[in-house]
């Protein structure tokens, strides 16, 4: 691999995550994620990546999504316009059948801390309210807490519609 804080190492992370090779293969997938996560705690700029960590979000692998939420959340705020794909994605990841997934969905939504994308995330948060599990109604009810302290002018008592 080479220097850390060069261009190449980033060029050379895009092109094994577009790899289709790589893609198919799950561990090795995970693994260079896992290896673009390392880049970014080292201080290397990785936001260029921002792209295709979204496309990687895309999977069943509850460790992989950690991995990209952890980028995404990073990241979120130098992308503004692209931060709108991973609502996207992590509104549909709210709607998972475990639980497990919900709640990280729903907590790295709220972790993202952009005014912008509020309105996107109040209806996954009012849902999650009346989830099943106890693991997701305790993230809604923190993610809440976030939103205002976000927004401190907003009325939350007013969107959750009791």
């Amino acid at each position: 691999m080479p220097y850390l804080g060069s261009e190449d190492t980033v060029r050379e992370l895009r092109r094994a995550l577009s790899n289709p090779n790589i893609q198919s293969d799950q561990l090795r997938y995970r693994n260079t994620i896992l290896k673009v996560i390392r880049a970014m705690s080292q201080g290397v700029d990785v936001s260029g990546l921002f792209s295709e960590m979204v496309k990687a979000c895309a999977t069943v692998d509850i460790v992989q999504k950690k991995l990209v939420y952890v980028f995404l959340c990073s990241y979120a705020t130098l992308n503004p316009e692209l931060s709108l794909l991973v609502i996207n994605t992590l509104r549909k990841d709210c709607q998972d059948p475990n639980p497990m997934v919900r709640s990280l969905a729903l907590r790295n939504m709220t972790n993202l801390r952009l005014p912008s994308l509020v309105e996107y995330v109040e209806q996954p948060l009012t849902a999650a309210l009346r989830d099943r599990a106890a693991c997701v109604r305790r993230v809604a009810v923190l993610g809440w807490a976030k939103l205002h302290n976000l927004q401190p002018s907003s009325e939350i008592g007013a969107m959750l519609q009791w």
